[in-house]
């Protein structure tokens, strides 16, 4: 079962904040793009078949 969540609004508000020198900043805040689930396609790791000791044999 998955959820989907609705999209948000692209929301630019510029909020103006006054310094103790006198100059005024402005701070913007936009949306987050958030990561997607990732893929469900995990697998074992295929090694490689060892190779044969020579001073085994």
């Amino acid at each position: 079962m998955s959820e989907k969540r609705a999209q948000s609004l692209d929301v630019n508000i510029p909020i103006p904040i006054s310094t103790t020198h006198g100059f005024e900043v402005v701070v913007e805040f936009k949306p987050v793009e958030h990561p997607i689930e990732p893929l469900n396609n995990d697998q074992p790791v295929r090694c490689p078949m060892p190779e044969p000791n020579v001073s085994m044999g």
